[in-house]
């Protein structure tokens, strides 16, 4: 996931997730988009990072667009995302925090 910009993507700046809410479905961006997120939480949860602040506001804004009767928009959700991946990848280092914030769109 956190690659994707730099191996595959076409677009610069373009996350993962970014490609994913835009290409999917509105049920695929709810029932997938609820598995990733579980799968971030449980790993911010291994890391000892589940309570940080700018993490918590970034689940906040993934779980309000998640939830949302009416649509899911794509790059509320998206920011949401790529903000906890960008935490959780820094914390683990390495190759992780070498591509943990996608090239910004210019």
């Amino acid at each position: 996931m956190v690659s994707w910009n730099a191996n595959k993507s076409k677009e610069k700046g373009e996350s993962f997730m970014d490609a994913f809410l835009w290409d999917a479905d509105r049920d695929q961006k709810i029932k997938y988009g609820k598995q990733i997120s579980t799968a971030l939480r449980q790993k911010a949860m291994e890391l000892g990072i589940a309570q940080d602040p700018a993490l918590q506001e970034a689940f906040s804004k993934i779980d309000h667009e998640m939830n949302s009767l009416f649509w899911v928009d794509n790059d509320k959700a998206s920011e949401g995302y790529n903000k906890a991946i960008e935490i959780i990848a820094k914390k683990m280092g390495g190759e992780y925090a070498k591509y943990a914030t996608p090239n910004k769109k210019s």
